[in-house]
């Protein structure tokens, strides 16, 4: 069923995925500043050393982050340095393909190397896989 048949006309799954970050964002920021305001209410009541809470507030956003982190492995999102290194693999393959065709152009320009005669859409290009 689409978006259309159900009638919510929603967007993308990716800006759903980006609403839910961004939400996740905001309640992890909302945890850190409620975390430390109750740390430093403790502190000024003198229930809790100063040593003591800093490794509370620590030890909370280590458990914090290591949630955010297993939920991204769960979801199967990649990390934006992933994200960055295949957006410039795109680009230049990009530029290949434009060099290619470009010659494959030209007048009495040979099809590629290693082309069979007739073959169809063009060149296969090999993709490194790391």
């Amino acid at each position: 069923m689409t978006d259309q048949q159900g009638g919510r006309g929603r967007g993308n799954v990716g800006d759903e995925v980006r609403e839910g970050i961004r939400a996740g964002i905001g309640i992890l920021s909302a945890l850190k500043d409620a975390i430390e305001e109750t740390v430093d209410d403790m502190l000024e009541r003198g229930e809790l050393s100063q040593e003591r809470a800093r490794e509370a507030v620590r030890t909370t956003m280590e458990r914090a982050q290591a949630a955010v982190e297993d939920a991204r492995v769960r979801f199967d999102f990649a990390p934006r340095s992933d994200l960055d290194e295949l957006a410039e693999d795109v680009r230049e393959l990009r530029r290949r393909v434009e060099r290619l065709e470009a010659t494959a152009h030209e007048p009495g320009g040979a099809p590629p190397t290693g082309a069979a005669p007739g073959a169809g859409s063009g060149p296969d290009i090999p993709v490194s896989e790391g």
